[in-house]
């Protein structure tokens, strides 16, 4: 692709690398390589960027990458989602235990 979309590529390289961290449940580095993704954000809104795309004939191709963006985007929050639902499970099964546990002392 040409360089001019090296900020987009950019871009989703860094999605595509959070979504392997959090199907690895790696959300300590997840949060801070999306910190670091948030901070390129404001470049690719920039005018100049934008126009130069435009200018260059590559709407096309940056609507693909932004599209495969978002796509990554959804399935990063599905993980998320499932790993909070393990997650909140695990909790109430502690809590059961630690009744179990409670009401066996208490006899």
């Amino acid at each position: 692709m040409p360089a001019i979309l090296a900020p987009l590529e950019g871009f989703l390289a860094q999605t595509q690398s959070l979504l392997a961290l959090a199907q690895a449940d790696n959300w300590e580095t997840f949060e801070t390589q999306m910190a670091e993704r948030q901070a390129s954000l404001p470049a690719l809104g920039e005018s100049q960027f934008l126009i130069a795309i435009t200018q260059a004939g590559l709407v096309d191709e940056a609507k693909s990458l932004i599209q495969a963006i978002q796509s990554i985007d959804q399935q990063i929050v599905a993980v998320a989602e499932n790993s909070k639902a393990k997650i909140s499970e695990q909790l109430r099964q502690s809590i059961k235990a630690t009744k179990a546990v409670v009401a066996y002392k208490g006899l």
